[in-house]
C-alpha cells in the first residue's frame, strides 16, 4: 500500500473521492426508503414486494446512516483540527442551517396540503408551532415531532459536534482524540446494560463506535498507523460487528419485512473502513476530478427533500405511470431540486452565515478568538494546524445519516 500524507495530496488538498461516497451514501438511503422500506407511497403495492429482488439489495440501504457517521468522524475531525472554536461553530452553522431551512418550509408545506395523507409524517402532528421549532434543528431536545422523519441524525451530529467542541475549548491532541475514541463507544456499550435513557441519548452507543472509527482514520491520514491507532480501530471495527448482529439486522427487518443477513452487514462495516483508508492512504486522496465535489454537494440537500417529499410525488404519479418511470422521474426531480437549493441557497447564503456567526461569537465578552495549540506544537514551535484542516476541511461539508428503527412518532 502506497502511503500518501496530508503534504503530499494534489487536487487543492481535498479527498474529492469522499465526496462520491457521501452521495452514494446518500443515494442507499434514497433507495431504501423508495424500494424496501415499508411505506404508503406505492398504494397497495408493497415496494419490498413491488420493486423484488432489487429490493433485497437496497434493504441494506438502511446502512447509509453508518457510512455518513464514519465519514463524519473523518471530515468534521478534519475541519476541527487547527481551528477556534468561533471558526468550527460558524462552519457548522452555515453548513448546516440554510438547506436545511428551506427543506423545513418545503416539507411542511407538502404536509399542510396533504392533511389527509401520511407520507411519512402529518400535519397535525407538527403543526405551525412544531415547524418553528424545526427550524431550530433541536426539536428532539424538546419532544417535538420532526417535520421529516429523517431530521432525527441531525441531533445525533450536534451531539458530535458538541463533543469537538469541548476538545477545541480545552485543546485537540492526538492522545486526547485516541482516548475518546476508545472511551467513548465502550463506556457507552458498557453503560447500556444499566438501561438508563439519558446514558443512550448522550453517548448513542449505537453509533459512537462509527465516529470514533472515522477520527480514529483521521489520525492515521495525518500521522500514519500506529500500534495504538491499529488497536483503537479494531476495537470499534469489533463494536461495529456486534451492532450488525444484535441491531442492524433487527432494524432492516423490521422496516423492510426483508429477513437480513448479518455477516453481510458486518461485510459491509468492514468495507465501510477499507474504502475511507484506501482513499486516504493510498494514491487514489491525490483524485481531483472537480465533479465529484459538485455529487457530493447534493448529498445534503438530497438527504433532507427525499423522503416526505419523494413519497409525497410517488404517491401523485403512481400507478398512472409505470413503477419505473415514476422512480425516474422522483429520482431526477430530487437531483434537480438539491441542485437548484445549492446553488441558489448554500452557496451565496452558507458564506454570509458562516462570517456573521463567526463575528458574533469572536467578539462576544469572554469568547476565546485563538485556536488552541497542541503539547506537541507547543515543544515544536510550529502551527497545531494540517495542511489540510481548517482551511479545506470545513469544505468536504456536513455528512448526514439515513434512518433508524420505526418508532411510533417518526419515521
Amino acid at each position: 500500500m502506497v502511503e500518501v500524507r496530508a503534504n503530499q495530496v494534489t487536487g487543492h488538498g481535498r479527498l474529492r473521492l469522499l465526496d462520491a461516497m457521501r452521495l452514494i451514501a446518500a443515494l442507499s438511503v434514497v433507495l431504501f426508503h423508495y424500494t424496501s422500506r415499508v411505506n404508503v407511497a406505492w398504494g397497495n403495492d408493497a415496494p419490498q414486494v413491488l420493486w423484488a429482488p432489487l429490493s433485497t439489495v437496497t434493504s441494506y440501504g438502511l446502512m447509509g446512516v453508518d457510512f455518513f457517521f464514519l465519514i463524519s468522524g473523518f471530515v468534521v475531525l478534519m475541519s476541527a483540527w487547527g481551528a477556534d472554536l468561533p471558526k468550527f461553530v460558524a462552519s457548522r452553522v452555515g453548513r448546516l442551517y440554510p438547506a436545511y431551512w428551506v427543506a423545513v418550509i418545503l416539507t411542511a408545506t407538502v404536509l399542510f396540503f396533504n392533511r389527509g395523507l401520511w407520507i411519512g409524517g402529518s400535519w397535525d402532528s407538527v403543526r405551525p408551532f412544531g415547524v418553528l421549532i424545526n427550524l431550530t434543528m433541536m426539536q428532539e431536545a424538546f419532544g417535538v415531532p420532526h417535520v421529516d422523519g429523517v431530521y432525527w441524525s441531525l441531533w445525533a451530529e450536534l451531539k458530535f459536534y458538541v463533543i469537538l467542541g469541548v476538545f477545541l475549548m480545552v485543546g485537540i491532541t492526538r492522545q486526547r482524540v485516541l482516548l475518546l475514541a476508545i472511551a467513548w463507544p465502550v463506556v457507552g456499550s458498557l453503560l447500556t446494560v444499566l438501561g438508563l435513557p439519558i446514558v443512550n441519548d448522550l453517548l448513542m452507543p449505537r453509533y459512537a463506535p462509527f465516529f470514533a472509527a472515522g477520527m480514529i482514520l483521521y489520525l492515521i491520514f495525518r500521522e500514519g498507523w500506529t500500534l495504538v491507532s491499529g488497536l483503537a480501530l479494531l476495537l470499534n471495527w469489533t463494536l461495529m460487528v456486534r451492532i450488525a448482529y444484535v441491531d442492524v439486522v433487527q432494524r432492516i427487518t423490521e422496516q423492510t419485512s426483508i429477513p437480513a443477513n448479518p455477516t453481510v452487514i458486518a461485510a459491509l462495516f468492514t468495507a465501510f473502513i477499507a474504502i475511507i483508508a484506501l482513499i486516504s492512504q493510498t494514491r487514489l486522496a491525490s483524485i481531483s476530478w472537480r465533479w465529484l465535489t459538485l455529487a457530493g454537494s447534493l448529498t445534503y440537500p438530497i438527504y433532507l427533500l427525499h423522503m416526505v417529499i419523494g413519497w409525497w410525488a410517488i404517491s401523485m404519479l403512481y400507478p398512472a405511470l409505470p413503477k419505473t418511470v415514476v422512480l425516474a422521474i422522483v429520482l431526477g426531480g430530487l437531483f434537480l431540486v438539491a441542485y437548484l437549493i445549492h446553488r441558489l441557497v448554500e452557496r451565496p447564503l452558507g458564506p454570509i452565515l458562516r462570517r456573521r456567526v463567526e463575528a458574533g461569537l469572536r467578539y462576544a465578552p469572554g469568547s476565546v478568538t485563538s485556536p488552541p495549540r497542541s503539547a506537541e506544537s507547543v515543544r515544536s514551535g510550529t502551527p497545531a494546524s494540517h495542511p489540510l484542516s481548517a482551511a479545506k476541511g470545513a469544505d468536504l461539508g456536513h455528512v448526514l445519516p439515513a434512518e433508524r428503527a420505526v418508532e411510533p412518532t417518526r419515521v
